[in-house]
């Protein structure tokens, strides 16, 4: 991908703010980041799925990997991180159990770093998916 990762997110970001639905676009975008997932930050990588979540866009491929880079970082993730991560699984109808499972566990452990709006996110995604893990 000619994109580095900031510009993925930077790219993802925009689009999704004014809704824009090319799939060819969203394919792109999911391709590019697959290949650099190792490369984005945190905050880039829940970006990113808030950006396709934000659209209604599940590509199986990216949200299946997203799972898998979330899960190994998921001990350096904000409350804010966790909070927009269940929201955007939630909002594709994505309950995977080793994600919610390992935000059950983040939680739980920072829980008092929690603000009312990330909790609110948090136990909502769980709701949403019908997940009651922890």
């Amino acid at each position: 991908s000619r994109f580095n990762p900031t510009q993925i997110s930077i790219l993802a970001h925009s689009f999704s703010t004014i809704r824009y639905r090319d799939m060819g676009f969203w394919d792109s975008i999911s391709m590019s980041a697959v290949s650099k997932l190792d490369s984005l930050t945190n905050d880039q990588l829940v970006g990113l799925a808030h950006s396709f979540a934000r659209n209604h866009i599940c590509d199986q491929m990216l949200f299946s990997e997203l799972v898998a880079a979330a899960v190994t970082r998921m001990h350096n993730f904000t409350p804010q991180n966790s909070g927009i991560m269940a929201w955007a699984f939630a909002k594709v109808g994505r309950g995977d159990a080793k994600l919610f499972g390992s935000l059950a566990k983040a939680a739980t452990a920072d829980i008092r770093n929690f603000n009312s709006q990330n909790l609110a996110n948090t136990v909502c995604a769980f709701a949403t998916v019908g997940r009651n893990d922890g």
